[in-house]
């Protein structure tokens, strides 16, 4: 009985040991972590076009109507490209003409290997709120992008205009 005893002290010694020496300061020397302050954010966002004021001025959201006048203005050169994240099943029942359905997590990868370059990139969700994490993600990617506001319940109240169906 002794002899476990000192077993089981020698072995929580030894585990304080190592838990007290394996999170010293020294570790982070050469370490390539950077810490940013408020200003360098700020400063590194506006660098990227995406300060505050530009997205309080909503340049990051359009009203459908905005969208359907662009899409349907005849000049195919000035087109959004348009990513609906709802489901697939969600697309299926309805979704803005030309627009293609992409998975939220594929976001970035489908607009590097699909959109063509300089083509503002329009998302589409259900109520518009996800679409504007994709619109961040997108833009911090350094594409123009933009959230339709109110998704596909304000195309069909603002445009009025029967949805594609498959």
């Amino acid at each position: 009985m002794k002899k476990k005893w000192t077993m089981l002290l020698v072995v929580m010694f030894a585990l304080t040991s190592i838990f007290l020496t394996s999170c010293s300061d020294d570790d982070d020397e050469g370490s390539n972590l950077t810490t940013m302050n408020a200003a360098d954010v700020v400063a590194y966002m506006e660098a990227k076009g995406m300060d505050i004021n530009s997205i309080l001025a909503s340049t990051w959201i359009k009203t459908a109507g905005d969208v359907n006048t662009i899409m349907t203005d005849g000049d195919d050169t000035n087109d959004y490209y348009i990513i609906d994240i709802r489901t697939q099943e969600l697309y299926d029942a309805g979704h803005i003409p030309g627009a293609v359905q992409v998975d939220r997590t594929d976001l970035i990868t489908h607009a590097e290997a699909n959109v063509p370059a300089g083509k503002t990139i329009a998302i589409n969700c259900y109520s518009g709120q996800s679409a504007l994490h994709g619109v961040v993600a997108l833009r911090l990617a350094e594409f123009d992008a933009f959230s339709i506001k109110w998704g596909i319940s304000g195309w069909h109240t603002d445009v009025m205009d029967p949805v594609v169906t498959d």
